[in-house]
């Protein structure tokens, strides 16, 4: 038998080594024996006693965090929740095993045990100490590790803090870019880490290119999305107008552009936002106020999007004069929806009138479609069209480029929506 080399294997935990402690949750049984006789002492959850097992290795396949050098990896009895047995005992000590033969530098295939026990009257009480989709598998690697994530600010108001490179070898060298160009300063394009500053708003991805890092050889890595300024401007607003249900409303808002928004504020006169600020993207809205025939003044609602730099430009949404949100007063009024078809279309489409079932009281207006509009993704109304009259009718839709629409239709109490796709 050799001696150990106590020096050499110091040496093989200084730097640029690394030791990284591991673990996984989860495996699947591999094999299982046939029923036998152990003796457990010790075990949580189990009398010292005897009794019948089935035991089963349980495995698990791993991939290693990116290594320049892999020196090597080895399970971890501590914290495995898996049992290792010795003279047909089991005395609840956890063991973790790389399985022969499939260690590589990227991956492994870890293993331990498990038993299913039954009492001597047979009884099955349980596997122990996991299933094995709840195993935890403990291990240990050591080697090198690759540069691969730059640590950093998402959003950047003026100057951001430092830039850094997690793992970044002893003796590399790196070169810091951004792209687009034009949108930030490097303060230290050939440091060990770098701050950015500001020159206008925008979008970047910031490059660092790292000389000397893996056994000689290069290495690129990029942080892309880092938000420069302000969020972007709001470009369109969407506006469906649903079906109301007693006071669950239904003016759902969805906002278009305003890139790095965490926010949204809104302001209007006699609207009331239903979800949380940070929830406007797709939030509804509803009436604060409305006389029972459905008439109203006009609505402005101005939207502004918001991160922790500033606001963007005011968007601004106006209903159409004859066009305000239904009413609620704390009764169940509307019950109809829109339907269209075919949905997508590239030439006509069939909108017809839908009483809702169950709603009470019931719904009594005519299905009589009195107005349509169609509206684009900016909230610009691209057609006016008279009613049919009827409960149904069938609009050309030919001349419209290919994008998504809003058909919205009046019956001569409130209005109806359906989005819908022309292609």
């Amino acid at each position: 038998m050799g001696r150990i080399n106590a020096q050499r294997a110091l040496q093989l935990l200084q730097a640029p080594n690394t030791l990284q402690q591991l673990s996984t949750t989860g495996g699947t049984i591999f094999s299982t024996t046939g029923t036998t006789t152990k003796v457990f002492l010790g075990v949580p959850g189990l009398a010292d006693a005897a009794y019948f097992v089935k035991r089963s290795e349980v495995r698990t396949n791993i991939t290693f965090p990116a290594m320049c050098n892999l020196i090597g990896a080895w399970g971890r009895g501590v914290g495995t929740t898996g049992y290792r047995e010795e003279l047909n005992r089991c005395y609840g000590e956890g063991i973790c095993e790389v399985v022969p033969g499939t260690l590589t530098n990227t991956s492994a295939t870890l293993r331990t045990f498990i038993y299913e026990v039954f009492t001597a009257a047979g009884q099955n009480v349980g596997f122990y100490p996991k299933a094995a989709a709840n195993v935890v598998f403990q291990y240990t690697i050591l080697g090198v590790p690759k540069p691969s994530i730059i640590n950093g600010d998402n959003t950047v108001c003026g100057t951001s803090n430092p830039f850094t490179i997690s793992s970044l070898p002893i003796g590399a060298t790196v070169v810091w870019t951004a792209s687009p160009s034009g949108i930030v300063t490097i303060n230290t394009p050939n440091g060990q880490s770098t701050s950015i500053t500001k020159i206008t708003d925008g979008l970047i991805s910031l490059t660092a290119t790292i000389s000397n890092a893996c056994n000689g050889s290069n290495i690129i890595i990029t942080k892309s999305n880092i938000r420069i300024g302000g969020p972007g401007d709001i470009q369109g607003v969407t506006t469906e107008y649903a079906t109301i249900h007693c006071t669950v409303n239904g003016y759902k808002f969805t906002i278009i552009g305003a890139e790095g928004a965490t926010n949204f504020k809104w302001y209007s006169t006699n609207i009331t936002q239903s979800t949380p600020a940070a929830l406007f993207r797709n939030s509804s809205l509803r009436t604060q106020r409305g006389p029972s025939d459905g008439s109203c003044d006009q609505i402005v609602i101005k939207i502004e999007a918001e991160n922790s730099c500033t606001l963007s430009n005011p968007k601004v949404y106006t209903f159409p004069s004859d066009m305000c949100p239904p009413y609620t007063d704390g009764s169940c009024t509307y019950g109809r929806t829109l339907a269209a078809s075919p949905n997508p279309s590239p030439n006509s489409i069939q909108i017809t009138l839908v009483d809702e079932t169950n709603v009470i009281p019931p719904y009594t207006q005519p299905k009589k479609i009195m107005k349509v509009r169609i509206v684009d993704k900016m909230g610009i109304i691209r057609r006016n069209i008279a009613g049919s009259g009827a409960e149904s009718m069938i609009l050309n839709i030919s001349s419209l480029a290919t994008d998504t629409y809003t058909i919205i239709a009046y019956d001569g109490k409130t209005w109806m929506s359906k989005q819908i796709i022309k292609n």
